[in-house]
Formats: C-alpha cells, structure tokens, sequence
C-alpha cells in the first residue's frame, strides 16, 4: 500500500527555547529523532522522543501543543516499531490535548485524528478508520476549500484505505478525485503528485490493469528522478514499484533490472536494516521464486524476516505476511514440513491480529490448499480451497447453506474440517453466484479446485470426477469472463484470454472423456470463448450503440478518446528522446483518466447499453447447426502444446476429434507449407524440388487436419475456423491424394479446392453475427483503388518535412504495380463506381469516399509491421499531403465509418499477421472488420500481380451473376487453373486468396448496355410513327 501520510515530522515545530535541561534542546533532538527515521532506526528514535516529551511536559505542561506533537510522534515511532497497542494510546492522547487547545474542527486536530486512522488502517480497523477519515476531510474541506492541496490529501487517505481494503473502484474515484486537485494546486512535477500517481499505478495493478499502471509508474519515476535524483530512496521506491508491476506481468528480467536497481541505491541512502530495504528483499525473493532460483530466494526471504522481526516484532502483519513467503517458497522446494508448519504460525497470527471476515484467512486457506494438493492429500487440499474461496465470498452461507457444518468455536466463520461436499455436482455451478470480495484471487481459488480435481483423475479417473472437472472449468471461463469484462485496455483483455486457454484445453479433454454429445456441444462454447474475442466485444458495443439508446454525441466522444489513445501510443513507439517519451506518458494517464470518467458516467446514465455491451453472444453449437445448409459443414480448430482438437459440424450433428499432433510438429509444418507456397524462386528455378516440398505438405495437412472429418460426408461448402498458424494457410491448396511420387501438371492435381468451396472465419461467434447483422446502407457500387509507386523514389525537402523516417524506408522499398492500374481499369469498364489510380489515389481521398460505397478494392502494397501489428498499413500513392502520411494504418482503418458489403485487399499479405491467444491472427484484414466489414477478399503472402488481376476480373464477374462470395472466388480461381498449361496453375498463383466472414451473395451494379436499348427505342419510334399516320389517314377518311 502506498499512503501519503502527513506524518508528524512535517509539522514538529523546531522549538528555539533554551536548553530546558542540561542535556540537549528541541532542536538538537528533533534533527535526531529525523536521523533516526531516515535510518529505520525506530526503536532509538523512541528513546529521542520520550526525552523530548518530558522535556516538554516539564517546560511547558499537558496542555500544550509541543507537548502534545511530541506526544502524537511517539505515538507514530511506536506504530513504526509494531507497538500498536501503546501507539493507539498516545495518539488518542495528543488528540484529546489538540482538541482543547485548537478545538475538534481544527486541521491541527485533523492531523492527530489521520495518524489514528492509519494505524486502524494497519491492524484493519476499516470502519474506524473509515469514520476519522470522513470526519478529518470535512474538516479541511470547510477549513481551506474544495480546490486545496491538503483537502486533495485528505481524500487521498481515504483512497489508500480503500486500497489495502481491497474496494478497489472507491480507491480509484478518490485518487481521481485527489490527483486532480494536485495536479492544479502543484503542478505535474510535484513530489506529491508522483507519490498520487505511483498511489493510483498501485491500485491499478491489484486490479490487474497493468495497461493503466505502466504508464502512471513511469510517468512517477520520470518525476522523481528529475526532483530527487538518481540515487535518492524515493526514486528507488519508484523502481521498486515498476519492478512489481513487471513481475505481475510475467516480465521478470525486466523486473530483476529494477529491482536491484532499487536494492543498491537503498542500500547507499538508508542502509541494510531499513524496513524498506526488507521489502525490497522481500519481493525480489518472490520473484528469484518464480524463476525458480530458490537459493538466491531463501537467503533474501531469511534476511526479509529478520529485519522485519527487529523493526516490527512478532505480532506484526508484517511478519506474518514474511512467514507466510517463506512458507510459499518452501513449498515450491518440497519442504512441505517446514512449509506446513510456518503456515499455521501465519493463521494463528492472523487470527489474533485480523478480524473473522479478513479475505487475508482465505489466502492461508488457499496456501494450505495448494501445499497439500503438493502432498496429494486431494481431499484436505480441496477441504481448504472451498474454504478459501467461502472466506473471499460475502453470500456464501446463502449459496451452499450446507458445504459448512457450524462450530461455535470457530476462529472464522468457515473451517476446513467442517467442509461437506457439495452435492448435486451440478450444484457447483452456483459458484459462479458467489459476490467475490478480491475477484482474482477468487478465480486462482476456483482454478486451484481444477488443479486438485485433475491430480484425483491422473490417479484414479472415473465418470464423476470427470463431470466435477468439467463443471469447474466451465465455472472458471465464466469468472474469467467477468474479470475479462472489467477491462477496457486490449492489452489486459488479451492478458486475461490468454490465461483462459489452460481452461479451455482442459474443458475439451474433459469433453472427449465424458463423450456425450451435450457435453460436447458445451466443449464447444469453450473453444469460442477463446476466439477473437476483441472483436467480437466491438461488434457488441456496437450493436449496443445502436440498441441501447446511446446519444449520437457520447458514440462519437467514445470513438475520438479511443483514437486519441491508439495515436498516443503510435507517437510513444516513435518517439527519439526521453522528454518526448515522458511528455507522451503525461498525456496518456491524463486520457486514460478520461476515458475511465467517461465509462463510469455510461454505465450509469446508459444501464441498458451497458448490458448490451457486456452480454455474452458466444455461438452455441446448437445455434451454429441451425444456421448451416444441409452441404456445409463447420471445422473448428483448437491447438494445444500436446494435440489439436477438431470440432466438425454439420446440421444435424457434432463431433469432436482429437488430432495427434503437437503445436510445435504444426508450427514446423506450417512454417514449411506456406514457404513451398510462396517461394516463386524455388518454383522457377528448382521445379521438382518445389512440386516435392508443395505436395508433400499438401497431402500431409489434408490427411491429419480434416480427412476424418470429411469422411461419409456429401458435403460441397467447408466453414473453416483456424487456430493459431493455421490462419496462415489456404486450406483450398490441400491435396486429398497423395501425387508426390507421381508427375503430374499442378492443373491437374486433386485441390480440395476442385470439390468444395471453402470461407474462413475468425470464430463461429463472429460468422453468426454476420448473419444476423443488417444488410449495410450503401450505394452498391465499387470504390477501386491503385496506388502508383515510381521505380525512383525521390525524397525532397518537403516529405522530409512531413514524413518519418520510418515512412521514408518503407516507400523506398515499396515496387510499382503495372497489373493493378489494369485491374482497376477493367473494373471501370465492367462495373458502376468510383475508379481511383495514380496521385488521386491518395489516403485523404479513400477516407473520404470509403463509407458510401458496397465494395471496396484496393490494389496496392501492404506492410507489415515487425513488432506492432496496429502500425501495418495500406500504401497508398505519395502526395506530399501534409495532414496525411499516405500509409493507412491498421488503427486507422479499425476507426473507419464503412458500409460496405465486401473489402478486396488486393496487395500483398493482408491476411497475414501475428497469433495473438483469444484474438487470433492479427492482420490488416481484421481491422477492416472491426470498421464493420461483414466480408473480406485477402491475401496470405505476397501475390503475383498477373494471376491477381485474371482471378479478380473473374471473381468480381461471378459476383455481379448472384454468386455467393466463396464460389464465386472458388469459380474464378478454377477457372484461372483451367486456363493455364505451365506451372502458372501452382497454387502460389491462385491460392494465397482467401474469402473471410459473411459469404453470402451482394448485389453489385453493372453499367447498362445502352445499344439493345437504343434499337428497342428506335423501333417503338418507328412503330409509333405507323401507327400514327394509319389513324391520320383513317381519321381523314
């Protein structure tokens, strides 16, 4: 916990009366007794202070104010050393002193009434802490106003008691509440105000948005250093700080950097015996225990536990939480006796200092738990875990009235031995109504029950472990879910999905075990729920947008912070200095101070677009099975470290297959399938080895990843969803035979391409949506586009004005693209629209005619970026424009306002990108639907520019015929085979096109052919013409 405390030592007065005694003055004493603080050396510091205390008793009496600041400075000294008991007495002291001399609203008053609350802070005296607090800020509020730095502090101590009380959401409001207030009082370079900024990061962290925290602890240190220095004990407090968000993060070398960057400057400035030095030792120690460097971890712990023995004694939750490491890490050293017993010092401790409801009794619970599950006393170890996580809930006796059998002498409300199981098994699915007061601890108990049901299975499996197992994981995806859902950064949701994939592997094994079909279909569900799960929440908030009655104004303040910070952090990632990045940084917690503000107001003005956006539309495989034609068959993939799980679905049935195949032979062999696609090279000049390597692989993929599936099957229509690498491949370039000893022209080898259609979809969930979106507004013509790239590139004053570095390489290297120019003329001539080539096409241009068209072709380059997926782009023509920089980033063209039924990439790997787990490949194509594009036309590697242009004349013409958008790729790229002799017909020129999302037909306008017509009117005239002159003549007549 990190306080701002207005300790006594900012308000002792130097008293300049003469030498009271013969021995020393105030002064004299008063620059000892901050000697001795500085140094951690409270025991000695008392001993300064009770002779400064008599020495003001005698000089001036009881009733006076020195005497009663030094009173209030014991107090603290002995809080400082553990005497908590003696502390409480001589604060209440100098309060009652300060109350007759300065009166119960006096901020002097205030002060002693805060030293109180936050020793009932320490021993968790919530509510009487909570009670000073409340009563000390009306009394700054009505003493200095609303906008004062001491009414800041004061909501300030209410935020750090909301902290280690783990109310996390109220600790944030207040420290928003405070670090504004400083932040105008004090400016941004102030001590105080890095010490709220480091004070928010550390309530960010519990709450696991480390997002959010990062840049607030870098942002402190950057302040710090420039107040204090670098070598100064609070800069090291700082480090010490960023080190624990990084070991949080699983970032441990970057970690131990900071770490012991903070271990030698507090050794330099406070010494080795300073309690901060034991809590610098102390979290080192915990992260030397995670990289399993137990030796190095024991020797910090050991020396942790002594200084904390010596500064706060044996009675201490300082103490207690040192024993309670070092049983931990005996634990992990198989040291389970000496591990046992030093747990149950830390809950006889906890248990005298910690009132019956502290959630601190359940992490004993769970340590005990996991200690025995070590042991594989299974049915202890799960005895304990249940109370753990009955101890972390507030409605638990109303959930399972019946888990706990009563004793009156009950240290807490729940003891292990009295646990009953719970029973009907199905009854465990209530745990997911459990009120959780630490969420994630709760969700580290509910996955420890996995852990200790999974060891009961390895030793003895039977039916009902199994379906216990399955319940349980099926209630950890659903707290993790609810977890996920208190996120707004995509870093700390993908965080979170990440750890969902242990659960979802599990939850599938469980499924192929218990083999029936509604537990499959449940298995199902598990495999969606770590899929392109970003995008399916922004599809979410945007049908929330729409049906929860969101304001037009709060939809667009939504989308321009959420622009405001994707181009924060592209400019953080290309800054050069460090004042760069530090000013980068201010503005990032100032925006996300905004954006938290502006989502807390929307969940309480806009309740129901609230629940819109957080109501889980996962695909259930029964709702997947009604959707599909009776010649479609939907194949899911999940891929763990050991096998690759295959969900094969057609209309009226499911399946699950386990593949005997690892993540790292499917790698291997994926890395070595899409090189002998793509190497152009090889296909030129080592032709045998090229037709060797391609149908090798070929046959290899479709015999293990969906031969069994398709087997008995009549099906024509595949819906592919990839996991992993997999989304690098064109599954339509799989060979159902094996030819790879046998010549043959690549025209005429047996594609899977020849009896099926295939679409590829990032998740079921999202191919669903698809369907039952609306069909988009728009004028259904096309928008084309060619970028123009010269074979010199020339860089002038200008664009080195206006561009980056980075832009200027990427342009050099960017080829000209003759077949596109083609491609797009064709188009004009075939198709009504607007057709864009050379300078015009522009990126200004394309965002602005972007959300008027049904579909959008574009025919340039695409870059990927190496390290940050949302800095890919699109290269458009360079016009020297100086608001665009003529590369339309991923970020970018996610913020775009599209209607159009179909996205054509027509340029090189923009279906390509990197895996990310729960989110999938990462690519420009995906950002093209997160602007709410149902469909998409892609490439997988970089695409000839003559087989492009054929494929693409015949694709857009089957369109324009009602074709759906499979067949119609699948048609075009058949007919391109057929009309190739050579080895033009190999699969690198036809294949790397890959049809994403919604496949159904779009109406497309074609110019009409105006001579029939004008023949047609030329005869109706001339008919007309007769028959005129006939009823003239008769007329006359």
């Amino acid at each position: 916990m990190r306080l701002v405390i207005l300790f006594f030592l900012n308000v002792l007065p130097l008293v300049s009366i003469a030498q009271l005694t013969e021995n020393l003055s105030f002064s004299t004493l008063d620059s000892l007794i901050n000697s001795c603080y500085s140094k951690g050396n409270f025991k000695q510091a008392i001993v300064y202070m009770e002779q400064a205390q008599t020495q003001a008793r005698a000089a001036l009496g009881e009733q006076d104010s020195v005497y009663a600041t030094y009173t209030d400075g014991l107090g603290f000294f002995n809080y400082m050393a553990g005497q908590y008991q003696k502390a409480e007495q001589l604060y209440l002291e100098a309060i009652d002193i300060k109350k007759k001399i300065f009166g119960a609203k006096n901020p002097k008053t205030a002060f002693a009434w805060d030293n109180l609350a936050l020793l009932y802070v320490k021993i968790e005296k919530f509510e009487q802490a909570e009670t000073i607090y409340k009563r000390t800020k009306k009394i700054y509020l009505d003493a200095y106003g609303a906008q004062h730095e001491e009414y800041a502090g004061s909501l300030n101590n209410l935020a750090a008691l909301y902290e280690r009380s783990r109310k996390y959401e109220a600790a944030e409001q207040y420290y928003l509440q405070a670090g504004k207030i400083w932040r105008a009082t004090l400016g941004e370079q102030h001590p105080r105000y890095a010490l709220w900024l480091n004070n928010l990061a550390v309530v960010y962290r519990r709450m696991r948005k480390f997002e959010e925290a990062e840049p607030l602890y870098l942002q402190a240190l950057a302040i710090r250093e420039q107040v204090f220095g670098v070598q100064h004990r609070i800069y090291a407090r700082s480090l010490g700080s960023i080190a624990q968000l990084y070991k949080d993060m699983g970032n441990y070398d970057r970690a131990e950097y900071y770490y012991l960057k903070a271990q030698s400057i507090t050794e330099q400035t406070i010494g080795v015996e300073h309690p901060r030095y034991a809590v610098i030792l102390n979290n080192l120690a915990i992260l030397y225990k995670e990289k399993k460097e137990y030796q190095k971890a024991l020797l910090l712990l050991q020396k942790s536990l002594a200084i904390n023995e010596k500064f706060y004694g044996k009675s201490s939750l300082k103490y207690g939480g040192a024993l309670n490491n070092l049983a931990a890490l005996y634990t992990k050293m198989q040291e389970y006796q000496k591990a046992e017993e030093l747990y149950w010092k830390v809950k006889k401790l906890w248990k005298k200092i910690l009132s019956k409801e502290d959630p601190l009794h359940g992490l004993v619970w769970y340590n005990l738990a996991h200690l025995y599950l070590q042991q594989e006393r299974l049915d202890t170890a799960f005895a304990y875990a249940m109370t753990g996580i009955a101890q972390n809930s507030t409605n638990f006796k109303a959930i399972f009235p019946s888990a706990f059998r009563t004793s009156n002498k009950a240290v807490t409300p729940y003891q292990p031995q009295f646990y009953q199981p719970i029973s009907p098994l199905d009854d465990l699915l209530k745990l997911v109504n459990l009120e959780f007061k630490q969420l994630v601890e709760a969700n580290q108990m509910i996955r420890k029950l996995i852990e200790i049901t999974k060891k009961k299975l390895d030793k003895a499996p039977n039916q009902a472990e199994w379906k216990q197992y399955f319940i349980l994981i099926k209630v950890g995806m659903m707290v993790n879910e609810k977890i996920r859902n208190q996120f707004a950064g995509k870093q700390n949701k993908l965080r979170i999905l990440d750890q969902n994939t242990w659960l979802v592997r599990e939850g599938i094994a469980a499924a192929i075990a218990l083999n029936r079909t509604e537990i499959t279909r449940e298995a199902f569900a598990f495999s969606e729920q770590n899929k392109s799960i970003l995008l399916a929440d922004a599809i979410k908030g945007n049908r929330a947008k729409i049906m929860g009655d969101l304001p037009d104004s709060l939809v667009f303040r939504e989308l321009d912070l959420q622009t405001q910070k994707t181009e924060l952090k592209k400019a953080y990632y290309e800054a050069k200095t460090t004042v760069e990045k530090d000013q980068l940084l201010v503005a990032e917690n100032l925006l996300n101070q905004k954006i938290d503000a502006f989502l807390k107001k929307i969940k309480k003005d806009y309740p129901r677009y609230h629940q819109l956006k957080y109501k889980n539309i996962t695909a259930q495989a029964t709702e997947v099975q009604a959707l599909l034609t009776d010649k479609s068959i939907l194949l899911e993939y999940f891929i763990t470290d050991t096998v690759t799980y295959l969900f094969v679905v057609s209309k009226d049935s499911i399946r699950l297959l386990p593949i005997s195949v690892s993540k790292t032979k499917l790698k291997q062999n994926i890395k070595q399938f899409h090189d002998a696609l793509s190497n152009y090279n090889r296909l030129v000049k080592q032709e045998e080895e090229a037709y060797a390597l391609y149908t090798q692989q070929a046959y290899w993929f479709y015999k293990t990843l969906i031969a069994e599936a398709l087997e008995g099957t009549d099906s024509d229509q595949l819906i592919i969803v990839a996991d992993g690498e997999l989304g690098h491949l064109p599954f339509e370039a799989f060979l159902s035979k094996d030819v790879c000893q046998q010549k043959r022209l690549y025209k005429d080898l047996p594609y899977l391409l020849n009896d099926y259609s295939i679409c590829y979809n990032y998740s079921a969930t999202l191919w669903k949506e698809n369907l039952h979106q609306e069909v988009p507004i728009n004028n259904h013509q096309i928008l084309a586009c060619a970028a123009a790239y010269p074979k010199q590139y020339i860089v002038d004053s200008t664009l080195l004005q206006r561009r980056s570095i980075n832009s200027l390489n990427w342009r050099k290297g960017l080829s000209p693209l003759p077949a596109a120019q083609k491609e797009v003329k064709h188009l004009s001539k075939e198709f009504q629209g607007k057709f864009i080539q050379g300078m015009a096409c522009n990126e200004a241009c394309f965002k602005q005619e972007s959300g008027k068209y049904g579909v959008i072709h574009l025919a340039m380059h695409g870059i990927l970026h190496p390290r940050v997926p949302m800095l890919s782009s699109l290269a458009f023509t360079e016009n020297k424009d100086s608001l665009e920089d003529n590369f339309l980033q991923a970020y970018e063209i996610a913020r775009l306002n599209l209607n159009a039924d179909l996205v054509v990439l027509s340029a090189c790997e923009t279906g390509y990108g990197e895996f990310k787990q729960g989110e999938g490949i990462i690519s420009l194509a995906r950002s093209f639907m997160y602007a709410g594009t149902p469909s998409l036309v892609v490439s997988l590697w970089q695409v000839n520019d003559h087989s492009t242009s054929v494929i693409m004349t015949y694709f857009y013409n089957y369109l324009a015929e009602g074709m759906p958008k499979d067949q119609a790729l699948r048609q075009a790229k058949l007919d391109y085979i057929a009309m190739t002799t050579t080895w033009a017909a190999h699969p690198a020129f036809w294949s790397p096109f890959i049809q994403l999302g919604d496949n159904r037909p779009i109406q497309l306008t074609q110019p009409l052919d105006w001579f029939p017509w004008l023949i047609g009117v030329g005869i109706f005239f001339l008919v007309l013409v007769f028959v005129l002159k006939r009823k003239k003549v008769a007329f006359e007549k």
